[in-house]
């Protein structure tokens, strides 16, 4: 009997050098952004979106960011003032924790406080979060969906029949009300409505952990 593919060795030593290769991949890109860039700050992000971060991204092409991996970027910065590689790098290493990153730049630090505290973009909102809204349909047509949404409509809790050739609704619904917790239901009736009633707020950065090399 042939032997399966799935059953195949994967010697450890092989795995455990590429993982080091990363981690001291990624110390030389920090340590080599120190010392590239005038200025370094430790940002902090809150349910922030991927896409509206990437824009944000798009705003610095003259900056660094470094995302996830913490501890990696504490060896890289220094965890106490012996061991790092720039002025107050170690204060930056212990602010390093949670949903933070590091980002650096020579940009004016004015400018950069500015871009931080502005950036705002709406979003649908997820299913878990408090409604910022109370949201509620009328009875009677429903123009925005069309026929083939029927089914759909009908699984989220909606009443709806079809009358000359448009969905109606034959009871009103309140979708969600504001305070309360989202529902799965809630959120993607929210999102065919086309209802952005979440704000993915900026990352901010701390303002005291600054290094420069």
């Amino acid at each position: 009997m042939p032997r399966s593919r799935r059953d195949r060795t994967v010697a450890l030593t092989r795995t455990e050098k590429k993982g080091k290769e990363k981690k001291q991949g990624l110390i030389d890109q920090v340590r080599e952004a120190l010392e590239s860039f005038e200025y370094s700050y430790v940002f902090e992000f809150d349910n922030m979106r991927s896409t509206a971060f990437k824009e944000f991204r798009r705003a610095f092409p003259d900056g660094r960011f470094f995302l996830g991996r913490n501890r990696v970027m504490q060896l890289a910065l220094g965890r106490s003032e012996e061991e790092e590689v720039a002025d107050n790098a170690h204060m930056m290493a212990r602010a390093l924790k949670g949903h933070r990153g590091l980002f650096c730049t020579s940009r004016d630090p004015a400018a950069v406080a500015a871009a931080f505290t502005d950036f705002e973009r709406e979003d649908y909102a997820r299913s878990g979060s408090a409604a910022s809204e109370t949201v509620k349909l009328e009875a009677g047509p429903l123009p925005q969906f069309v026929l083939g949404q029927m089914d759909q409509l009908r699984k989220l809790g909606l009443v709806c029949e079809v009358k000359n050739s448009t969905v109606c609704l034959m009871e009103a619904r309140v979708i969600c009300k504001e305070g309360q917790t989202l529902t799965p239901e809630s959120a993607k009736l929210l999102e065919m409505l086309g209802m952005k009633t979440a704000v993915s707020p900026s990352p901010h950065p701390n303002p005291d952990p600054k290094a420069k090399p």
